[in-house]
């Protein structure tokens, strides 16, 4: 595990990974690189649910942040949010993100803008 520690990884998040946001201590400890927009996406909400969808489009921009986090860090986030149906994809130059399959985005989805904002009941996380 010291090994995949001290191996880094930037990552681009834009949901509950954010600062202020309730999955962020996951991340806290790790460098902060700034905020950033990334295009040929777009965000969406569910109702339901407690956190945004980011999905593959023609057109669209998302605003997040970039990470640089360890691997064994970014392992832990990858198991969340695979098990909730994302999946790690390449959008830049040496930078990831979790993207959810457009094809499996529920049809009650509702685009929401470029950046996710907090709610009552995301800071409730419930």
């Amino acid at each position: 595990m010291r090994r995949l520690a001290m191996r880094k990884i930037r990552i681009f998040v834009y949901g509950t990974l954010k600062r202020g946001f309730y999955n962020h201590y996951l991340i806290q400890n790790e460098k902060f690189l700034g905020e950033h927009c990334i295009y040929g996406y777009t965000l969406y909400e569910v109702p339901g649910f407690a956190y945004p969808f980011m999905v593959k489009s023609d057109g669209g921009f998302v605003k997040g942040e970039v990470w640089e986090v360890a691997m064994d860090v970014f392992e832990i986030i990858r198991r969340m949010e695979e098990s909730a149906g994302y999946r790690v994809k390449s959008i830049g130059r040496n930078l990831f993100a979790f993207v959810f399959p457009k094809s499996r985005l529920p049809k009650n989805a509702l685009v929401i803008g470029c950046e996710w904002h907090k709610t009552d009941r995301e800071v409730k996380g419930s």
